[in-house]
């Protein structure tokens, strides 16, 4: 896989890592300020199903065994919930101690769930025990609804009812759910104009770079020298396709081996060139050499007299290798060695 696939494939799952970490938290936060605003309509809610109950009259007491609003009777009294929910909507329940006596919560056969009991906990603890109204979330024959509860009183402050007002978990639930969705949709969307965005600019990047590359390449091609680099441990890190045919290599056999070793290992008679005392290796310091002849060795053994430069890398003040250009000098010292006089033999004495 190319570096800029790579990168982009990295990126785009950081940002996939970092978009459900937004949208996880998000939508706890969203959810989180959907439920207290719930929770403040159901108030308000019970304040009007409250008010119009009281204004059937007053006190609440019972009589007979029944649950009564001044002269009326709660118990069946369908026409009163069916009243408070057309006010305040969702659904409406009156319970006589602990059972319902009148409300518009359906059982599965569709009737109205009248004569069913309290049992959720720590709702009726909270209502029938510790004598306090509840806010928030329970569970109502099987389904989720968020729920009020206010405590029926007689006049002498005894629990005698309760009224319940709630909506539907699920009505709010699709709600959130619709936002969940479109955030999942707008961070999907999100990932993919970034995802474009990182895969154009680093296209735009690896092209220049490979262009440059490409031109520092057929600068190194086009020479006639050999050009070669080494890291400080002596280790070759690149050389010219000319430079590894000097010296009878291919040019991916040469990097990353230690270059004195393997063509600088041995003075021209064949003793061994200790690495302390070479010269070329000295470049690895901030020692610049220029043109000093030396002997390189082919990869047949065959010694090549050489002429080269070398020049140290440094990168912010500090020696990261060095580079080293060479020349084959075996033509010019073969016509060196032609140019140089031979001296005529001479018979008898000189003339004086």
């Amino acid at each position: 896989m190319k570096m800029k696939h790579k990168v982009t494939l990295y990126t785009t799952l950081l940002i996939a890592v970092m978009g459900a970490v937004l949208v996880d938290v998000g939508y706890y936060e969203v959810s989180h300020a959907f439920y207290q605003q719930i929770l403040k309509e159901q108030e308000s809610r019970m304040r009007v199903a409250f008010d119009l109950l009281e204004k059937q009259g007053a006190p609440f007491r019972l009589k007979d065994g029944k649950l009564l609003a001044g002269d009326l009777v709660l118990n069946g009294n369908s026409e009163l919930v069916d009243q408070i929910t057309a006010l305040v909507g969702g659904t409406v329940s009156i319970f006589q101690g602990d059972t319902r006596i009148a409300t518009n919560v359906r059982l599965p056969d569709g009737s109205r769930a009248v004569g069913t009991q309290l049992m959720l906990q720590p709702v009726s603890d909270t209502l029938l025990k510790e004598h306090k109204n509840y806010r928030g979330e329970a569970h109502i024959l099987g389904e989720p609804y968020v729920t009020a509860y206010n405590l029926i009183q007689d006049r002498n402050g005894e629990v005698i009812g309760v009224l319940q007002v709630g909506t539907k978990k699920s009505a709010y639930s699709a709600s959130l759910a619709a936002i969940l969705q479109r955030s999942v949709l707008v961070t999907l969307l999100g990932m993919v104009v970034i995802g474009f965005m990182v895969y154009a600019a680093l296209h735009a990047l690896t092209y220049e770079l490979q262009q440059m590359a490409a031109g520092r390449k057929l600068l190194l091609e086009s020479t006639g020298e050999g050009i070669y680099g080494v890291d400080t441990e002596g280790r070759c890190t690149f050389i010219n396709h000319t430079g590894a045919q000097m010296l009878g290599y291919l040019p991916g056999e040469l990097t990353c081996r230690e270059i004195h070793s393997t063509v600088h290992h041995s003075h021209p008679d064949g003793v061994r060139y200790v690495l302390s005392e070479c010269k070329l290796c000295k470049a690895f310091s901030s020692e610049q050499i220029r043109r000093r002849d030396e002997v390189f060795w082919h990869k047949n053994g065959q010694a090549i007299p050489v002429r080269y430069s070398s020049s140290p890398i440094v990168v912010e003040g500090t020696v990261r290798g060095a580079v080293v250009v060479f020349n084959n000098i075996t033509e010019r010292k073969l016509r060196t060695m032609d140019d140089i006089p031979v001296p005529k033999k001479t018979s008898g004495s000189l003339a004086l």
